[in-house]
């Protein structure tokens, strides 16, 4: 068996499962990227700058790397899926969730996809691809993630269209190519300091960085066996994965009987993910500045550990 040109060994194991091992140390992370794409799946939705400062020759390396993630992902039917959304000064879906299966048919789709020019606005991408990017999403514990590629600075806003994404169980990764890249809205858009890659040029969307960010989305825990704390400038966001399908309610304690404290099925993205997101000051929540390095904890997040079985 052969992974990109470099021989891995190749197993059955007594249970059928088909397993590989490495010749060689330093071709271990490709060998475990090969069987962690093989175990696990995922919904991808790819953000795509197709803006003024683009040009033709430099998008086309945007879909080179498209390729390259569509072949890293493992695509068909039963595993992953991915989508492709271009944004200029609007944002347009190029390829949908389930339109394609098939490495091949992606990679046909990919290389049709002719370049916008205009403005660029990131936070419209993003909205967009919140409304219309998982349209056939699978559910049923499949996690979403959203990958955005930009070489500048958004026209537009982009902090709550991207918190709506993670409140919606989407992780965020973003790519920020060449130095004139704003950083700041790049932390913004991921929310997340390790989902944040830059590169100095777009020739370095090459498939180093899509066997990357492959594998640090493949390797995620997506259904953490703690709550995971997701802290806003103005709110916090509390969530949860759950084995078996969820049907109640979320809520901060003693205040149940208001609405805006509290989370049922109707609001969760699919039965197994679940969680709440409160403005500071509603529900008597408030946030605190730290004082030196005297912290405290508190029980924030309670839930019956059968549905964790």
């Amino acid at each position: 068996l052969f992974w990109e040109g470099i021989p891995i060994g190749d197993f059955v194991h007594d249970s059928g499962v088909r397993g590989c091992f490495c010749l060689t140390p330093t071709n271990e992370r490709r060998c475990d990227l090969a069987e962690c794409v093989a175990n696990k799946s995922v919904d991808l939705v790819l953000i795509l700058d197709g803006s003024g400062s683009i040009g033709d020759e430099t998008f086309q390396l945007q879909l080179n790397f498209a390729v390259h993630l569509a072949r890293r992902l493992n695509i068909s039917q039963s595993a992953s899926h991915m989508a492709i959304i271009q944004y200029a000064e609007t944002p347009q879906l190029e390829m949908s969730l389930n339109q394609y299966t098939l490495p091949n048919q992606v990679e046909w789709a990919v290389q049709r996809i002719k370049y916008l020019s205009g403005a660029t606005n990131t936070g419209a991408a993003l909205k967009f691809a919140l409304e219309n990017g998982f349209q056939g999403a699978r559910g049923g514990g499949i996690p979403k993630a959203v990958v955005v590629v930009t070489d500048g600075q958004s026209q537009d806003a982009v902090s709550e269209p991207a918190q709506q994404l993670r409140d919606a169980h989407i992780m965020v990764y973003a790519i920020g190519v060449t130095n004139l890249v704003n950083v700041h809205q790049l932390h913004q858009i991921a929310g997340n300091p390790q989902r944040v890659l830059t590169v100095e040029s777009f020739e370095e969307l090459d498939r180093s960085l899509a066997d990357s960010l492959t594998w640090d989305m493949c390797k995620t825990e997506f259904r953490p066996g703690t709550p995971d704390i997701i802290c806003a400038p103005d709110r916090i966001g509390v969530r949860a994965s759950t084995k078996k399908p969820f049907d109640g309610y979320v809520f901060v304690m003693d205040h149940f009987h208001r609405e805006e404290c509290r989370a049922g099925p109707e609001m969760f993205p699919d039965p197994r993910s679940i969680g709440i997101t409160v403005a500071f000051t509603d529900c008597n929540v408030h946030r605190y500045r730290s004082v030196g390095f005297t912290f405290f904890v508190a029980a924030l997040f309670r839930i019956n550990p059968f549905f964790f079985e």
